[in-house]
C-alpha cells in the first residue's frame, strides 16, 4: 500500500481508461500494473508451499531422492534469493521487472502459480482477474494500512495476514 506505488498505477490506469471503456486490450497495455502486480505476488505469493513427488529416482545439489519422495517446494526460498534477484530482493521493486538479469527471467523464478507441466490452469485469468479489479479499485480509491507492522499467520497452507488486514480506504478526489 506503498502511497507512490498507488499514484503512479493511478496515473496509469486514469490515463489507459479515459474513454470509460475498460476492455482486455487496455488491461494488457498497462505496463506498470502488470510489473507491480507480478512483484507483489513475488514477494507475496499465496503458495507458502507446493508439495510434489518424484516421479523418478532424482539427485538434486548432490542428494539422491528416490521416487516417491515428496518434495516441498517453497516459493519464497526461490522468489526472494538473492543470487536470483538481486541484494534488494526483499524490497519491493515493480521497475525490476524492465530489466531482469537471467536467472530473473527463467519461468521457474518466480512459481506462484507452480511451473512446467503442473503450472495453474487458471494462471492467465488469475492475473487478468486481479488486474481488472486493481484497475477498478486503485482507479477510485485510495488505501492506507491502519497497522503498518503487519504480520503474517504462521503455519497455513496459504498467506494471510494474522489477524486480517484493515485498511483506510477514501474515494480519490
Amino acid at each position: 500500500m506503498n502511497p507512490s506505488i498507488q499514484d503512479r498505477l493511478r496515473r496509469e490506469i486514469l490515463g489507459a481508461t479515459t474513454t470509460g471503456h475498460v476492455d482486455y486490450a487496455t488491461i494488457e497495455s498497462m505496463h506498470f500494473l502488470n510489473n507491480a502486480l507480478r512483484e507483489s505476488l513475488r514477494l507475496y505469493s499465496p503458495a507458502i508451499v507446493l508439495p510434489r513427488e518424484a516421479g523418478e529416482d532424482l539427485v538434486i545439489g548432490g542428494v539422491c531422492l528416490p521416487k516417491g519422495t515428496t518434495l516441498n517446494l517453497v516459493p519464497a526460498m526461490v522468489q526472494r534469493n538473492p543470487l536470483i534477484w538481486g541484494e534488494d530482493a526483499d524490497e519491493f521493486n515493480p521497475d525490476r521487472w524492465d530489466n531482469l538479469g537471467a536467472d530473473a527471467a527463467s519461468p521457474y523464478a518466480i512459481t506462484s502459480f507452480s511451473g512446467g507441466p503442473r503450472v495453474c490452469v487458471g494462471r492467465s485469468f488469475a492475473y487478468l482477474e486481479m488486474k481488472a479489479v486493481l484497475v477498478e479499485l486503485i482507479g477510485k480509491f485510495v488505501f492506507e494500512p491502519v497497522d503498518k507492522n503487519l504480520k503474517m499467520l504462521n503455519p497455513v497452507l496459504t498467506l494471510k495476514p494474522k489477524g486480517g488486514l484493515e485498511v483506510k480506504v477514501r474515494r480519490v478526489t
